[in-house]
């Protein structure tokens, strides 16, 4: 069983030695959970396709104030398949917990979200922590519910359900940034741009009141590749340490 971060599998693929013992070794894992950062899907695409690869790959998610893991999603081909797939779902609640997505009011009442809008993740069930060691904070992240009473933690989480009930993970409140008058959410976009075939990774920012994208391409060719649809107006190559030609 292998248990970590995408980034630590990501670094385990990307060694590739000429050895055999290797690629035995890496076709030999039967489960692999990964959580606590957004997977890559052109990670799971290569491992998911490789030749006699039996394993068993989950997407985890949660926090800390709810028992570490809250919700889980069994990754099939499917969701690999094509070449702008979505984002890896969050997936479901497990059992005994619960997930709810609530969009911000005026009057700071909790609404439902539809589909494919964002909204504040809350969890809420069996695993939730009685609190922090200073009341304050609790009172900030527990709440309750003012019309069913139930207690919820917030998560900082921003996500939307799918229209076959399974959960998004868009971003995190932090990184909203505010471009042209309008709030946009980075780490939404670096999960899209990334979904496109041979990307290896991808960081979003704001510079000078514009939204720039650093991509680290799968090979140097992969400029080419890209369909034209998907690249910005303006592309620009950097070197190693990051300096534009």
């Amino acid at each position: 069983m292998w248990n970590s971060v995408p980034m630590l599998l990501q670094m385990l693929v990307a060694y590739q030695p000429a050895d055999t013992a290797y690629e035995v070794a890496l076709s030999s894992l039967k489960t692999v959970l990964l959580s606590g950062d957004r997977i890559p899907v052109e990670l799971l695409r290569g491992l998911l396709h490789r030749k006699g690869q039996q394993t068993r790959f989950y997407a985890l998610g949660g926090a800390t104030e709810a028992s570490i893991w809250s919700n889980y999603h069994p990754i099939t081909a499917s969701d690999v398949s094509t070449e702008c797939s979505r984002p890896i779902p969050y997936g479901v609640p497990l059992p005994n917990q619960q997930m709810y997505i609530y969009k911000e009011t005026p009057t700071n009442a909790f609404e439902h979200t539809p589909d494919f809008v964002a909204g504040d993740l809350y969890i809420a069930g069996q695993g939730l922590a009685q609190g922090y060691t200073e009341e304050k904070q609790t009172r900030k992240a527990f709440i309750y519910h003012p019309e069913t009473g139930m207690r919820l933690y917030r998560t900082g989480d921003v996500a939307r359900y799918l229209p076959n009930g399974l959960i998004e993970f868009v971003g995190r409140n932090d990184f909203l940034v505010k471009v042209g008058g309008n709030r946009v959410e980075l780490q939404e976009i670096s999960t899209v741009a990334s979904s496109l075939q041979g990307i290896r990774s991808i960081f979003v920012d704001v510079h000078r009141e514009q939204l720039v994208g650093f991509v680290v391409p799968l090979d140097d060719d992969q400029n080419r590749v890209l369909p034209l649809e998907g690249l910005p107006l303006l592309t620009e190559e950097a070197d190693q340490e990051g300096h534009c030609n």
